[in-house]
């Protein structure tokens, strides 16, 4: 039984879940016998096919052919910064470019701006600059990280008089 490779990581594993026939004990090889191991419980193994040979303790053998599929990595998206009035508020975008229903949990970090620290389009409320990081776990534990720098802009207003008279009448003299 294969189980497949996670994240584009050699952690794919086979599992024997019985043996019927031949004589014991047996051996295994998966590189077309070249070498054999007696056990493969712990070997780690890339996504792709393998000739899995037994051969038991009379030299007789047995091919089957295993295929460890590569698991999809998570996919993310998320623009790079973001620019907001000090006290406005919007919302993050996190785009999610494989299948939404995998998704595990999604976590932003520091979230003391965000109104939740869990879902996928948090609102921020501009209150100072910061860098947003943000991790995506799907079920089968692989992850995907991706960064939004946070800018706010303190707004000034300076106002200057437009209408001036300085006649001594005490309107607009100043």
């Amino acid at each position: 039984q294969a189980v497949d490779a996670r994240c584009k990581m050699n952690n794919g594993t086979i599992s024997i879940t019985g043996i019927s026939g031949g004589k014991l004990p047996v051996r295994y090889s998966l590189d077309n016998g070249v070498s054999f191991i007696n056990d493969l419980s712990g070997l780690l193994l890339a996504a792709g096919d393998y000739n899995l040979i037994v051969e038991d303790a009379n030299g007789c053998r047995f091919i089957q052919k295993v295929t460890i599929k590569d698991l999809p990595e998570v996919a993310i998206q998320l623009i790079p910064s973001i620019e907001l009035v000090l006290n406005s508020s919007t919302r993050l975008s996190l785009q999610i470019l494989t299948d939404p229903n995998d998704i595990a949990s999604v976590n932003w970090s520091p979230s003391d701006q965000l109104d939740c620290n869990n879902c996928i389009e948090p609102l921020w409320t501009a209150i100072h600059d910061d860098i947003i990081h943000v991790l995506v776990t799907d079920k089968n534990g692989c992850t995907a990280t991706a960064s939004i720098q946070l800018v706010v802009k303190r707004e000034v207003k300076i106002y200057f008089p437009n209408v001036f008279s300085p006649n001594g009448d005490n309107i607009n003299d100043l």
